[in-house]
């Protein structure tokens, strides 16, 4: 669908038809669709086609107003930093209450992530895309990182996690599993 717009063969018209069928068609997925939608797979078509169907239809309103909007465009700014955070303050928040959010704490949740992603887009995103140093000053920088996060994993995982926060029941129960001799592999 890559065309130049040239005012003899695409009209703003055949704009606008493309717009709302490509609204039309996210819409209804997100109507829809229940917790289980076939993805990935067919079911990602239509709102793949829908979102095509919206980016090229470049003379609409709503591309040249709603889509423009500084929310909307901050909200696209920080949408990888925001993909990269909203599960784990999800998940976070089912580890710590072990429910279902309510509508009001899904706003929180979500707030949340939008403020981490915006400091995250701030202070990693953009000074990594913009930065202008040697290969070797960006490999030492964001190697220490890297090696320090290393560190912390593998002492996390040579500790077996954080066994203090376990209940003593538990860690009884999980010394006493590891003495054991398994009948069913050794016989």
């Amino acid at each position: 669908m890559i065309h130049t717009h040239d005012t003899a063969t695409f009209s703003a018209r055949t704009d606008n038809i493309k717009s709302v069928t490509g609204v039309l068609l996210i819409t209804l997925c997100a109507l829809l669709y229940d917790a289980r939608p076939p993805f990935p797979g067919t079911g990602a078509l239509p709102v793949i086609l829908g979102t095509l169907l919206i980016l090229d239809a470049q003379t609409t309103v709503l591309n040249r107003r709603l889509l423009s909007w500084k929310p909307l465009r901050f909200i696209g700014l920080i949408s990888y930093s925001l993909y990269l955070w909203h599960w784990p303050v999800i998940s976070i928040y089912h580890y710590i209450f072990e429910a279902e959010p309510r509508t009001g704490i899904r706003i929180l949740l979500t707030v949340v992530s939008m403020v981490l992603a915006t400091v995250s887009y701030y202070v990693i995103e953009r000074p990594f895309r913009a930065a202008q140093l040697p290969w070797h000053q960006v490999f030492l920088r964001y190697g220490s990182v890297m090696a320090l996060l290393t560190v912390i994993f593998a002492i996390t995982w040579q500790q077996r996690g954080f066994p203090s926060r376990w209940p003593i029941a538990f860690v009884q129960m999980l010394a006493e599993a590891e003495g054991a001799e398994d009948i069913c592999m050794t016989s």
